[in-house]
């Protein structure tokens, strides 16, 4: 049970590191993902900074009618405020640099500072975890009083409950380093341990450095081609990848140790890749005017394409023996070539036929549009490019430390040249992104495993 959990975390910290988007809601940062939630609550915070006269006290200063009195006093929380939120905001952070200055003078400064303590709240909650969310909310949504005394209440009820909330956040972080690091710092430190884990983790399931490198010399190319030529083979089989460790019987289409954490986003890549070859070949039976022909415009490809994209997201699946989707299809395609001339009812019934075969993964029009793609996309991998790409490792290599180095930056090749067949724009997008995941995949085992 402990290597699942293991696992687990583990492939969730490879998609914080690799694919961001698909696990860090809207709105929410990288250390917010990262919290150690604590599953008891603690006793009361702040009396951990304060009693309750310390309370009572600043609220009796702040209701004194001058700006000058309370600017004094504002002060000396804006301190408390500091030496609470430090830990959990990056040193050269706007919120820590107005608190580490002296409290501008204002008219008005009980107002002043209730506009700024809704700026921290806000900083705060980017980087607070999910749990965290209602706490702070309801302190953003609190309308101030407007009398003098009971917005000095306010301003010191406000700034209990972000001393509060930044120690809760301390606790859910577990370390103090981690609040203290930049978004993209904290990636290097997440990445590198991840690394580690990746490593360890495949070793202990494979038992040993002698299997795993065993595996992957049998998998990958026997006449020293780059290994990213195997991955391309692996992609472009019917069946889906996958990587089953011992004990385990091998799956027809096993993947190395090596690329254990990565498989589930390459079984998506395969379905993509897949759904574009699809896309492609319904295409070629709509009869529509060459993409680039002038005054061309149609809507057929992005409805394709949504209808495809639409099942990869939903189960990884593509529709090669689904009835109802292959239906959808099929009624794109003849409303497209019915733009292009009529067509009586046997034509349709034809039609229709002509698009259940086409997309089936024997078909010969499906399987020339599929090597024609991955054809281009290995050629377009392994020419070499004068651009900063060009020193992306193609050769897997061996050894046994483990370089405790950055990542390297998302590896970012010039646009996959236009493919015949695969012109539409939708396509084109689309290559060029299940073709930027195959690079990311490829780079983050180089690096990885660049010793074993």
């Amino acid at each position: 049970m402990d290597d699942i959990i293991d696992m687990e975390q583990t492939y969730f910290l490879h998609l914080l590191v690799n694919d961001p988007a698909r696990v860090i809601p809207p709105g929410k940062s990288l250390l917010s993902m990262v919290a150690n939630i604590s599953e008891h609550e603690q006793q009361d915070r702040v009396s951990q900074v304060a009693h309750r006269a310390f309370w009572d006290e600043a609220e009796d200063v702040l209701r004194d009618p001058l700006p000058a009195v309370q600017l004094v006093r504002l002060g000396r929380l804006y301190r408390d405020l500091l030496e609470a939120l430090t830990p959990l905001f990056p040193p050269n952070d706007s919120v820590l640099l107005s608190l580490s200055s002296p409290v501008p003078p204002t008219s008005s400064p009980l107002h002043s500072t209730l506009f700024f303590l809704r700026e921290i709240l806000t900083a705060l909650r980017r980087r607070c975890a999910p749990l965290r969310d209602p706490a702070i909310d309801q302190l953003l949504t609190s309308h101030p009083p407007s009398d003098n005394p009971s917005l000095a209440h306010f301003v010191v009820h406000t700034i209990k409950g972000i001393i509060a909330l930044a120690q809760d956040m301390k606790s859910d972080l577990g370390n103090f380093l981690l609040g203290s690091m930049s978004e993209s710092q904290l990636h290097d430190f997440l990445a590198n341990d991840l690394k580690k884990r990746e490593r360890d983790l495949a070793l202990k399931a494979w038992g040993g450095p002698l299997p795993v490198q065993d595996a992957w010399n049998a998998w990958k190319p026997s006449d020293n081609q780059p290994w990213i030529s195997s991955l391309f083979r692996a992609l472009a089989s019917d069946m889906p990848v996958a990587c089953l460790p011992p004990p385990n019987p091998p799956h027809p289409n096993q993947l190395p140790p090596q690329l254990l954490f990565s498989t589930p986003q390459l079984l998506y890549i395969q379905n993509y890749l897949q759904a574009i070859v699809i896309a492609a070949a319904l295409r070629a039976l709509s009869h529509l005017p060459h993409p680039t022909t002038p005054g061309v415009d149609h809507d057929f490809m992005s409805r394709v394409w949504t209808l495809l994209n639409a099942e990869i997201d939903a189960d990884n699946s593509i529709p090669h023996n689904d009835h109802t989707k292959l239906i959808n299809l099929a009624d794109e395609v003849v409303r497209a070539r019915q733009t292009v001339l009529p067509l009586d009812p046997d034509q349709i019934i034809r039609l229709r036929a002509d698009v259940e075969r086409t997309i089936r993964s024997h078909d010969p029009v499906y399987l020339l549009l599929k090597k024609r793609l991955f054809t281009a996309l290995e050629s377009h991998h392994l020419t070499p490019h004068t651009t900063p790409s060009s020193s992306i490792p193609l050769r897997m290599q061996t050894g046994r430390g483990l370089q405790q180095s950055p990542p390297p930056p998302p590896t970012l090749l010039p646009p996959v040249p236009s493919i015949p067949a695969f012109e539409e724009p939708v396509l084109r997008h689309a290559i060029t992104q299940v073709f930027q995941k195959i690079i990311n995949c490829v780079t983050w085992t180089n690096t990885v495993w660049v010793n074993l």
